[in-house]
């Protein structure tokens, strides 16, 4: 076989001839490193790949979220100070807090 008119799938690791092959600019034979049929089966599977859909929050949902999560925060500056990684010190009215 002539390596001018045959090539070899990165995919599916088969010799076959270069019109089995899309083009690509930018490689030296200006052929895709992978055949046309692994090419429409990786372009049929990220079609079909599903992705998960995220729940809408409603305005009420998403003042919910926040506040959880700002609770979130909190609770774990509180589990902070208790361990010990949080220094609080009060002097002449000012509080210097530092973690």
């Amino acid at each position: 076989m002539s390596s001018k008119r045959y090539k070899t799938c990165k995919t599916c690791g088969l010799t076959k001839r270069l019109s089995e092959f899309n083009g690509h600019h930018q490689t030296a034979d200006r052929k895709q490193p992978h055949c046309k049929s692994c090419m429409s089966e990786k372009i049929l599977r990220a079609k079909n790949a599903r992705v998960p859909e995220l729940p809408v929050l409603s305005a009420e949902g998403q003042i919910e979220q926040a506040l959880k999560d700002q609770i979130h925060e909190l609770e774990n500056g509180i589990e902070r100070l208790r361990a010990g990684k949080i220094d609080i010190q009060i002097r002449h009215g000012k509080v210097t807090v530092t973690i």
